[in-house]
């Protein structure tokens, strides 16, 4: 058995029983520790209730949405705030489906979902965001 496991072109087991081709990257718990009282807040300003999973969803994002851009988390929970403040620039009244009105309110929910499909990318206020690192990049 155990000249099999040395031979085997499979993965050994992990210790929780499954088996990984790679090694999943975690944040370091220092950096967890940093972004999740600024999760916390935006839910708090954005009015999320404040639970586990939508603390960690946000979290997240904000992390890996500085680690893409590579600025400070700070100045991506304002980026949050604010495109999750942020009324869609489509007419709000003269819609001319029901689906049109849909996808506005969908576009407008700031829920757990709005996080996890990155729907603020979406919106003026990440579109803002990015032309102010194009320029201190430039």
């Amino acid at each position: 058995m155990s000249t099999q496991n040395a031979v085997s072109p499979n993965p050994p087991r992990l210790s929780s029983g499954k088996l990984s081709h790679f090694s999943t990257r975690r944040t370091s718990s220092r950096t967890g520790r940093k972004t999740l009282p600024l999760a916390a807040s935006v839910a708090r300003q954005l009015g999320i209730v404040e639970t586990w999973p939508n603390v960690q969803t946000i979290r997240l994002a904000i992390e890996s949405e500085a680690a893409l851009s590579g600025v400070a988390p700070q100045d991506v929970v304002e980026m949050l705030v604010r495109a999750g403040k942020e009324w869609t620039s489509q007419p709000r009244y003269s819609c001319s489906s029901e689906w049109e009105k849909r996808d506005i309110f969908r576009q407008n929910t700031v829920d757990r979902f709005w996080f996890e499909d990155a729907r603020w990318r979406e919106k003026f206020a990440y579109a803002e965001f990015r032309a102010a690192l194009r320029e201190r990049t430039a």
